[in-house]
């Protein structure tokens, strides 16, 4: 039997837990009736999100981000104020959020639906965000810009192989994003890791209804995300070092379908991708982790050029 949530927390939300098992990744979370819907109750891992003041602060630089975005009628999650007008509180040597239930099965590793529609649905995302006015950057954020440097400074000065090898990487990125015009590109929030595990969808043939998991949205280039998610997804599985032509091909081209995609804009889509890995290494570092580099990160500063090749063709193919 699963450990049930705090009930202090129940008590104070006046939540009541449904039968409903998720995922757990960064997270426990639960089902529960809150105010006669049902909503999402999740206790955020205290060795991941240290239950202090900051992340309280940047927990609600979040969900005041999603109560914007409920009112462009995007379907994700909106915070649920049940503790005393508050979506998140910390109690118990932890942080606690509370919001919306969306109905619908996580993508993951299934055949269907296309990514074409999960692109599809990324771009409609980036249609809301671009008309929201993002004041400030998210308190925890490592956007993109800001990555080489940190693989400059915070490799261990005790192991000067990892330290050069992660500055060569570091220097390629900031290289790379300057070709690509990566500074003078117009910013607005973005999900950060619009992956087929963060989408849902029902119906048959299943249809993409609904996008979660925004753990790691903050203010960045829209097309950043594209990259961010094809670096999982754009992958045929799991495990996979190197990412699929054609799936990188179909969530693109499903973008394009929504919103304009020039053929700068696909060149600079491996570039992110690239980026993403980078990103990944640097908030391991930030925390006091691991340097390791993945295998992914390898196989694109060797194919990024040709994957770039193939979305601008993607993209002429379109007009």
């Amino acid at each position: 039997m699963p450990e049930g949530p705090d009930p202090e927390v129940l008590d104070r939300g006046g939540l009541r837990v449904l039968p409903r098992r998720f995922p757990e990744r960064e997270a426990k979370l639960w089902l529960v009736a809150a105010g006669g819907g049902r909503a999402v109750l999740r206790r955020l891992d205290p060795g991941l999100y240290r239950p202090d003041g900051p992340a309280l602060a940047d927990r609600a630089w979040l969900h005041a981000f999603l109560g914007r975005l409920a009112a462009t009628g995007f379907p994700a999650p909106r915070p649920v104020p049940a503790f005393e007008g508050a979506s998140c509180i910390m109690l118990g040597g932890a942080v606690w959020e509370l919001l919306t239930y969306l109905d619908g099965d996580e993508i993951g590793w299934r055949p269907g639906p296309p990514l074409e529609e999960m692109g599809a649905l990324l771009a409609r995302f980036h249609e809301a965000t671009t008309r929201l006015h993002a004041s400030s950057q998210r308190p925890t954020a490592l956007p993109l810009e800001q990555v080489p440097g940190v693989l400059e400074v915070r490799a261990s000065p005790g192991d000067r192989s990892a330290a050069s090898r992660l500055a060569v990487l570091g220097a390629e990125l900031a290289r790379r994003m300057h070709e690509v015009g990566h500074a003078g590109r117009p910013r607005a929030v973005i999900h950060g890791d619009f992956t087929a595990h963060n989408v849902l969808a029902s119906g048959q043939p299943p249809t993409p209804v609904g996008v979660i998991d925004f753990g790691l949205a903050h203010v960045d280039v829209p097309l950043v995300d594209v990259g961010f998610g094809l670096w999982r997804s754009g992958r045929p599985y799991q495990g996979a070092a190197f990412i699929d032509d054609s799936r990188a091909r179909s969530l693109l081209r499903g973008y394009a379908r929504v919103r304009a995609v020039t053929e700068a804009d696909a060149r600079a889509v491996p570039v992110h991708i690239f980026g993403r890995g980078l990103q990944m290494i640097g908030k391991r570092l930030r925390a006091g982790g691991d340097p390791e580099v993945p295998p992914l990160v390898e196989w694109l500063r060797v194919n990024t050029d040709r994957l770039a090749d193939g979305l601008a063709s993607e993209v002429r193919s379109l007009r």
